[in-house]
This record gives C-alpha cells, sequence and structure tokens, in this order.
C-alpha cells in the first residue's frame, strides 16, 4: 500500500468558504508526498462542501468522506487519525492554512532530528479576511519531554506554553502516535491539548520548531464578550485529568495540588476583567473550588491581578530562552497594536 510521507487530515464542517481556502494552502505547498483525508461532519450545507473538493478528487492523493451522522470534535479527529496512512500526520481545521513551505521545512526538521515521536509548529493568528493578528514561534528549536521537568511543569500550566511558541492544535505526530493515544471525550475545543498532555506523560518527546508554518483562524466574533468558552474548557479539562488518575505519579502529584488549581484555572478567570460574581456562578466549578477561587479573587484589585500573571509568564519565558525572547514577545505585541490600528482606520 502506498505511504505518503504526511497525512494531511481535514476535518470539515459548515464552513465551505474558508475549507475552499484552507485546501488551497496544503495544495499550494512545494512538497508534494502527501495525501488529504477530507472528512465532513454531517454538514447541512453539504452540497456546497462538495462543490469545493470536487476540483481535487481526481488527485491520486486526495480522499473525501460524508459522515452520514455528527460525531462531534474528539470523535471526528479520531476517524481522520484511523483513516491516515501517511508516516506522519497533522490536523488542519477546516478554516486554518498552512504555509506554503510548511510540509517541505517540516521534513527537513524530522529528517535533521528524527528522534522525535512530536514535532510543535510556530503559528500565526489570522482573522476571518486572512489579517495577520500576531504571529508566535520560539527563539530556537527545544525539546519538551519528561527529561525536562520545568517544560512538563509549564506545559500543564498551560499559560506562556504551549501558546506563546506553539498551538497545542498545529502539531505533527508520528503514526503510532495515533494508533497509541486517543482524543478525549468530555473535553470540548481542548482535546488537542489533553492529547498533548498524555503523548508528553507517555514520555513521548517533542520539538519544537522556530518557525512560522501554520495559520490559525480565529473569527472576530469570537472576540467580543466575556471569553468563557476557554475558560470553561479549562474547567473541563481540569476536571478530568484530575479525576483520570491514570498519569505518572510527578505528573498526578502536579495536577492536584493547590498551585496547579491556581495557575492553570483561577489565573485565567482573575485575568478577565470583565469577571463578576455572576459570572462566576456560570462556571459550574466544583463548591470546594469556587470557595478556594474566592478567596483570594478581588475584582478592584484587577491590575495588580494582571501583573502579576503577566510577571510570571514572562519569568517562565525568559528562563527559557533569555533575554533574545523578549524581542519575539516584543515583536508579537507590536502586531496585535498594528493589526487593531488598522481595524479601526
Amino acid at each position: 500500500m502506498f505511504q505518503p510521507f504526511f497525512s494531511v487530515l481535514v476535518p470539515s464542517y459548515n464552513r465551505p468558504e474558508f475549507l475552499k481556502k484552507c485546501l488551497k494552502s496544503v495544495f499550494d505547498n512545494d512538497f508534494k508526498d502527501f495525501e488529504v483525508v477530507i472528512s465532513d461532519d454531517h454538514s447541512k450545507n453539504r452540497e456546497e462542501i462538495e462543490n469545493v473538493i470536487k476540483p481535487y478528487l481526481s488527485r491520486g492523493n486526495v480522499r473525501f468522506i460524508y459522515q452520514p451522522q455528527n460525531l462531534g470534535l474528539y470523535r471526528h479527529y479520531n476517524f481522520l487519525v484511523s483513516k491516515a496512512r501517511g508516516k506522519f500526520l497533522i490536523i488542519v481545521d477546516d478554516d486554518d492554512k498552512l504555509r506554503s513551505d510548511a510540509l517541505r521545512k517540516l521534513k527537513e526538521y524530522i529528517e535533521a532530528f528524527p528522534d522525535y515521536d512530536l514535532y510543535g509548529l510556530g503559528y500565526e493568528v489570522i482573522d476571518e479576511n486572512d489579517r495577520l493578528y500576531y504571529s508566535c514561534r520560539p527563539p530556537k528549536t527545544f525539546e519538551l519531554s519528561l527529561e525536562h521537568p520545568g517544560l512538563v511543569r509549564g506545559l500543564f500550566f498551560s499559560d506562556f506554553l504551549p501558546f506563546w511558541v506553539f498551538h497545542s492544535f498545529a502539531i505533527c505526530y508520528k503514526r503510532e502516535i495515533g494508533d497509541e493515544i486517543r482524543y478525549q471525550e468530555g473535553v470540548s475545543i481542548g482535546a488537542d491539548l489533553v492529547f498533548l498532555f498524555q503523548c508528553i506523560d507517555r514520555n513521548k518527546k517533542m520539538l519544537v520548531i522556530p518557525e512560522i508554518l501554520f495559520s490559525y483562524r480565529k473569527h472576530s466574533s469570537n472576540w467580543t464578550g466575556p471569553p468563557l468558552t476557554n475558560i470553561m474548557s479549562r474547567r473541563d479539562i481540569l476536571y478530568n485529568i484530575l479525576y483520570r488518575g491514570n498519569f505518572n505519579s510527578r505528573i498526578q502529584k502536579l495536577i492536584s495540588s493547590d498551585s496547579y488549581r491556581k495557575r492553570y484555572l483561577f489565573d485565567p478567570i482573575i485575568f478577565n476583567k470583565m469577571m463578576d460574581e455572576e459570572t462566576l456562578g456560570k462556571l459550574n466549578l466544583k463548591e470546594e473550588h469556587l470557595k478556594e477561587l474566592k478567596r483570594f479573587f478581588r475584582p478592584k484589585i484587577y491590575l495588580i491581578h494582571h501583573f502579576r500573571i503577566r510577571f510570571e509568564q514572562l519569568t517562565d519565558y525568559v528562563r527559557l530562552f533569555g533575554l533574545r525572547g523578549l524581542f519575539f514577545i516584543f515583536l508579537s505585541f507590536n502586531q496585535k497594536i498594528y493589526y487593531k490600528i488598522k481595524k479601526k482606520i
């Protein structure tokens, strides 16, 4: 059976206009040893989706499956992984894009550093009109594995790691990983992060690449109002991993600690300046955790909370990358300012 180097897996659902851009970005790549598996999760606008995909079906490296019923996010990811034939897998959501040199550069890193199971990609955030919002990548390659407990701790905190240097969704991994580790239910949009937690817990090694190879689309409709979706996802992830009880002892001790709840869940809640007592009640935290949160949640001193949280994140970032890393923070900050100015013009 033909085995391509990469399997690019595209989960599709009700976004034909963005799927078109996604597929174009994949096929514009200057490296051609790949297959594309597209699965549509029972979209209502099936005809539009099929019209987008139809021009590619004559290619020998494209497969399309229309699901007879909706699978939901984690089942859909697992289905796509089960259909992949490539040596390495990468999931590209139907509204995201690959850079035109992404697969070629990724292969070069894999060949230069062959002893890794996963590869994290630098990424940029774009809006629905393909305008750059900001970008994130590390100043240098680095390894994320159980051999580096400080970084593992940072990954599970999930503040500056992974999102300041790579996106947990934008990872490439060996085909065997997909056979061994599955995306989990009950964590909503956090399935990719929990998948990464499981990989590191099982002693898989990741190399994070200092190249921007992936475009993650963030729709402006998600930027308005209290960002409860991400906080609720963190809540779901916390309860999922906390009560699963199958992590190694060091990680289990970490995620069971008061300090972990504070850094992973409570700090993002406090960081949201629109948070108030009424909104706290909507988070459906366990009673003991809500009481714990309220002990140090003081809306009137939001700026102090904000400074403390950012200082902790920056300290950890500089500890990993040195003062050189501050240039990348400065660049990302300037990109955000420039985007907001351009949007108002």
